[in-house]
């Protein structure tokens, strides 16, 4: 959306949306215009207010983009060409009118942009002015055009243009003002509330007023007291209570204008109208302007009030602050009196308020550390009343109430120079007592001359205390070795230099305290053993295990934190090793919680489990073994692993089908050991292997060996397997099975004359042919060159094995085609069928003895046949078949 000639940031919703404005402001205008038409009075040659000149600046100045507003501006001369020509008036001189009135919008709106270009806004007088000048500015440019059409009209354009100047901009002021402020989002200025029965009275009164001055005595002597209302709603109501005054104020003298009343009626109409514009005008502005400076007045007084407060405030703040400091504060003026103490510069100095340099002498006597004399002239605060900033200089000032001195730190800095001012090239001064400090520190190094001979044996292990602030107050032999620093050159730092930082930051925020307390928490915390990284002298890295413990004084005070550390960098080194061997494994290897609220949770997996299951390691890690299970199947690990987390036996291997995140379903053998940590819930590793090739592997061999490996039918081992099962659970129940031997007729005629290739072909299509002529559980097996057989399990009669047999006759008495030509086979068919007798057994040979005769003897009867064996009963045709042509 382009950039509009004035922001509207408040402009309403309903507006949202170029064409939904487009349209609502247009059907405004057209309001608008026809309101303004209703306005002329009889005899006048104009409207006495004209609200379409408010529209329409506010509907150009918000177009979206120089094409949004010329498509506007065009739709708004439009809008105004038709209703002019709908009142009857001329086609050029409603063009003239039409394009006036645009190009007051545009002028007005360019106005205000130049004076106003934060955007439309009526809450101070800066605002007000803008308002203003753009709908003077509007009306003003337009007046040519306006002239043009009263020139075509015949009017006399004098009158004709003051008129249209002085209504067009003071219609646009009006309206604008009425739309702005109400639209405005600020607080409203103060303006005094008064009680409801107040309010409704002073209503009243002023319509009173308003029917006497427009109806009743309407003269232009009493006109102006609508003025003296409209001043003292401006300077006793609210901005917008004023504003909206303005606006009735202008509807009435409108109305009593247009009906030929008010003060003005002995005038001719344009004369009329022309005054009661003035009138709206000059009484709209003065309203306005007396409410907003009266606003500012406002404003400015609550600013003025609230910095005194904030001062006050600040003072209140600044004096208890110096108060509380409890180093002892002294301001000193340029001669070096002191103007101003704290409570602590009084108890450490004696007396109480100001006091004079003269009395230095006499009162304190200042000496160095070691008790020799200050010289006067090198004095901390002399010296800075000299200009020099001194920090943290010894002095033992002694007084009466600490003869025998008090040891200060004392930092002194030059005041800048003010005029009038009485601290104007003065000094500060800060007096911080550090006796007990010293005092301490000596202790402490005595503590340390003590501690270092009883630890200077300790060479093996890098031994360092601090204090609760954490300055290193003991480091042994053996961490001068470890780290390379001597331990001259690291007593009373911070022993934050001996640690990796961002490991410090880390131990901070898990501590949730500050880098600088992390020493003094840890102690708190009482003893720990941790792994953490020292930085050595030369800034190398050295991974170590420490062992920290609290120290405690004499009376239990906590007073710091020692430490030992041992050098892991060979473990570390061997367990990064370990960590790559991980990683780098064949085989996907995890580590499984098996106790606690995360029993079942993948702990720690490698690459190779995460490419086995195509997931990120962050994916795994994030759920549990039994979410890598296929669907289906997903136990528990307490039931996948219960002989090895129950203690029966030390490793445990299952096989297991996992889900990859790719879809495809992996065979797996999962080989799972406990394993106990010190101190820590017993975890299940776990070795992964992928076994889908292996399996897939096996499962082709399996059916290679079962299988004849040209037709993919059973093979004749699998055939016996078959029946012999088929065998065995006849004898268990009534259904009893039948075998059929089938022998190809015609096939060494084909396969001499076109070839063992067509041969083979030629039996594939029959192992598909005798596959679709059989029961679903039969087995059809090829046994051999063109012998095949099939298992009828569950055969109730031999007239079963009959059907069967004549479906595969007639199967393949159509013609084969192989190899582009027609090959007609025929079969001979051996049938024997034995009952489910319990009682009388069945031997798998025989059976398939008694059928391969069955064959024989069909072929003997001449092929293309059926033949039923039935036992010692002998053989019968059970079906034949039609001639077998033999010919390829």
């Amino acid at each position: 959306m382009g950039e509009r000639l004035v922001p509207a940031a408040g402009e309403p919703t309903w507006l949202a949306g170029p064409w939904r404005r487009r349209c609502v402001l247009l059907v405004v205008f057209v309001l608008a215009t026809l309101v303004g038409r209703s306005a002329q009075a009889d005899g006048a040659h104009l409207a006495i207010f004209w609200p379409a000149s408010a529209v329409g600046l506010l509907w150009l100045a918000g177009s979206p983009g120089r094409a949004a507003r010329l498509s506007d501006a065009l739709l708004l001369v439009g809008a105004t060409v038709v209703l002019r020509l709908l009142t009857g008036m001329p086609v050029g001189e409603a063009t003239a009118l039409a394009l006036s009135a645009a190009v007051q919008a545009l002028a007005g709106a360019w106005t205000y942009r130049f004076l106003q270009p934060e955007g439309f806004r009526l809450a101070t007088v800066a605002h007000l002015r803008s308002l203003a000048l753009s709908s003077v500015a509007g009306a003003v440019v337009s007046a040519p055009l306006a002239g043009a059409a009263f020139a075509l009209a015949d009017v006399d354009a004098g009158l004709a243009l003051l008129q249209w100047t002085l209504r067009t901009s003071v219609s646009t002021f009006v309206l604008l003002a009425v739309v702005l402020r109400t639209g405005e989002r600020r607080p409203d200025a103060p303006g005094r509330s008064a009680p409801l029965l107040e309010r409704v009275a002073q209503a009243v009164a002023f319509a009173t007023v308003y029917l006497l001055v427009f109806w009743v005595f309407a003269g232009r002597a009493i006109t102006f007291l609508v003025l003296l209302i409209a001043v003292w709603i401006a300077l006793r109501r609210t901005t917008t209570l004023a504003t909206a005054h303005v606006g009735v104020v202008a509807a009435v003298v409108v109305l009593a204008t247009w009906s030929g009343g008010g003060p003005w009626q002995d005038l001719s109409p344009d004369l009329q109208a022309v005054c009661a514009e003035a009138f709206i005008g000059t009484l709209g502005f003065i309203t306005l302007v007396l409410a907003l400076y009266r606003d500012e007045g406002v404003d400015q007084a609550a600013r003025a009030a609230a910095a005194h407060a904030e001062a006050a405030r600040q003072a209140d703040l600044l004096g208890a602050v110096f108060g509380s400091i409890s180093d002892a504060v002294c301001v000193f003026d340029a001669r070096g009196d002191s103007l101003l103490r704290n409570p602590a510069a009084e108890r450490l100095l004696g007396g109480r308020g100001p006091a004079a340099r003269a009395d230095w002498n006499t009162r304190l006597g200042f000496f160095r550390a070691d008790g020799t004399p200050f010289p006067p002239a090198e004095l901390p605060v002399v010296r800075a009343l000299a200009g020099e900033d001194v920090e943290q200089e010894d002095l033992l000032l002694v007084t009466a109430d600490h003869p025998g001195g008090v040891l200060l730190s004392v930092s002194a800095h030059p005041l800048p120079r003010a005029d009038g001012a009485v601290w104007s090239g003065g000094a500060v001064a800060a007096f911080h007592d550090v006796s007990e400090v010293r005092a301490a520190a000596e202790e402490v190094a005595r503590a340390h001359d003590l501690l270092s001979s009883v630890l200077t044996a300790a060479t093996e292990h890098a031994i360092i205390a601090v204090d609760t602030t954490g300055t290193v107050n003991v480091f042994n032999e053996g961490a001068e070795r470890m780290l390379g620093w001597s331990a001259a050159e690291v007593l009373g730092l911070d022993g934050a230099l001996l640690h990796d930082p961002a490991q410090l930051r880390e131990t901070a925020a898990a501590l949730d305290v500050d880098v600088r307390d992390v020493f003094r928490r840890a102690a708190e915390l009482g003893p720990s053993t941790s792994r953490m990284t020292y930085v050595r002298k030369d800034g190398s890295t050295l991974p170590v295990s420490l062992t920290t413990s609290p120290m405690h004084d004499g009376e239990g005070r906590l007073v710091g934190l020692i430490g030992m550390a041992t050098d892991v960098s060979e473990l570390e080194n061997s367990e990064a090793l370990l960590r790559v061997a991980v990683d780098t494994a064949p085989v996907g290897i995890a580590l499984v919680a098996v106790a606690g609220p995360h029993a079942g949770r993948l702990l720690r997996v490698n690459r190779a489990l995460a490419r086995f299951t195509a997931r990120a390691e962050e994916e795994l890690l994030a759920g549990g073994f039994a979410d890598l299970v296929a669907d289906g199947e997903r136990p528990e690990v307490g039931e996948l692993f219960a002989d090895v987390l129950a203690g029966t036996v030390a490793e445990q291997t299952v096989e297991v089908r996992l889900a990859a995140a790719d879809g495809r379903v992996l065979d797996a053998e999962v080989s799972a050991a406990l394993v106990q940590l010190q101190g820590a819930d017993p975890l299940l590793l776990c070795l992964v292997e992928d076994v889908t090739e292996r399996r897939a592997v096996q499962a082709e061999l399996h059916h290679r060996a079962l299988h004849d490996a040209l037709t993919g039918l059973a093979n004749r081992t699998l055939f016996l397997d078959r029946l012999e099962h088929a065998v065995a659970a006849s004898s268990r129940g009534p259904e009893g099975v039948g075998v059929l031997y089938v022998d190809l007729d015609g096939f060494k005629a084909v396969n001499d004359t076109a070839g063992h290739q067509a041969g083979d072909e030629l039996l594939v299509q029959v192992a598909r042919l005798l596959s679709g002529c059989v029961r679903p559980g039969d087995t059809v097996a090829r046994l051999g060159g063109d012998e095949f057989a099939v298992v009828c399990a569950g055969a109730s009669a031999e007239a079963d094995l009959v059907v069967i047999g004549q479906r595969i006759l007639d199967a393949l008495a159509a013609p084969l085609r192989v190899r582009g030509h027609d090959a007609v086979v025929g079969a001979s068919i051996g049938a024997r069928w034995c009952p489910g007798d319990p009682a009388t057994p069945v031997r798998v040979e025989q059976v398939v003895r008694d059928a391969d005769e069955a064959m024989y003897e069909a072929k003997r009867a001449g092929k293309g046949r059926v033949v039923v064996h039935r036992g010692d009963g002998g053989t019968v045709v059970g079906a034949g078949a039609s001639q077998v042509n033999t010919g390829y």
